[in-house]
């Protein structure tokens, strides 16, 4: 019991494909609420419609785009804020090797640990809100439903759908199904 709901979370792995994260809060006191999701994503991402998008680059140098997908079943609203680690990681002792902890002479500015961890140099974190602004009763409930999907960039998007207590996948002429404990 949270602020008068109760969150469930169902999470659902499509192997080779992508997770799945289906939120279900049920409210235990009327009122108007505001439920948010947060997940965050080390690189810049861009938002298109109701799916974040950002582009990476794997360990073997090929760039890939991790798509968030956000569904609810209440008008959501996504947004995306930009964490400015790099100053703050790395000013203040964050991301190294252990075996350079002790050295004084570090240089702190390479980021050789963030650059080995994401392929990148670019030292940035974009958070990802999912936010539902509503006046809910007793016993209601609202759900949201986050798809992440690393793709190549010319792959289309998974489709998702709810249907009774399932959430149906498609995406290249196939089609995955997760059953649902809470639909809202």
């Amino acid at each position: 019991n949270y602020n008068g709901t109760r969150w469930i979370r169902e999470v659902f792995m499509v192997k080779g494909l992508c997770v799945v994260f289906h939120d279900t809060v049920l409210v235990t006191e009327e009122g108007g609420y505001v439920i948010g999701a947060h997940f965050r994503t080390p690189a810049k991402a861009r938002l298109d419609g109701n799916t974040v998008k950002s582009n990476r680059i794997n360990p073997e140098g090929k760039e890939y785009e991790l798509r968030l997908t956000c569904t609810g079943s209440a008008g959501v609203n996504v947004n995306i804020d930009e964490i400015p680690y790099g100053e703050r990681l790395f000013s203040y002792g964050g991301m190294y090797d252990k075996k350079t902890q002790a050295d004084s002479s570090r240089d702190t500015s390479e980021n050789p640990m963030w650059k080995a961890r994401y392929n990148t140099d670019d030292v940035v974190v974009s958070a990802v809100t999912s936010l539902s602004s509503v006046d809910l009763k007793k016993d209601d409930s609202i759900s949201f439903t986050h798809l992440v999907h690393p793709a190549s960039l010319e792959d289309e998007d998974i489709q998702m759908q709810i249907k009774g207590q399932k959430l149906v996948l498609t995406y290249e002429k196939e089609t995955y199904t997760c059953p649902l404990t809470y639909v809202s």
